[in-house]
């Protein structure tokens, strides 16, 4: 299955959906998309990541969403080079 990827704003908050499977071949997809939220928003972003209709991860997977969560807490979201 591929990955779904969209994104909505709501008050200051960029809702991320995150379906189908986040794997090691699909990684680059979500840390491409997160990067170009993010350049979109250029002060500090609030991102709600809905893993609500993901099915399956692998530890790629997770670490790209720890690497995400790491680099918007500290403010680097909009860095050119997220990992």
């Amino acid at each position: 299955m591929a990955l779904f990827l969209a994104s909505h704003w709501e008050n200051d908050w960029a809702v991320t959906e995150i379906k189908g499977e986040l794997d090691t071949t699909t990684a680059r997809q979500l840390r491409d998309f997160v990067a170009d939220v993010t350049r979109q928003h250029r002060h500090s972003l609030n991102l709600i990541a809905d893993l609500s209709g993901l099915t399956y991860t692998d530890v790629d997977g997770l670490s790209t969403l720890l690497s995400i969560h790491t680099l918007l807490r500290e403010g680097r979201g909009a860095a050119p080079g997220l990992p």
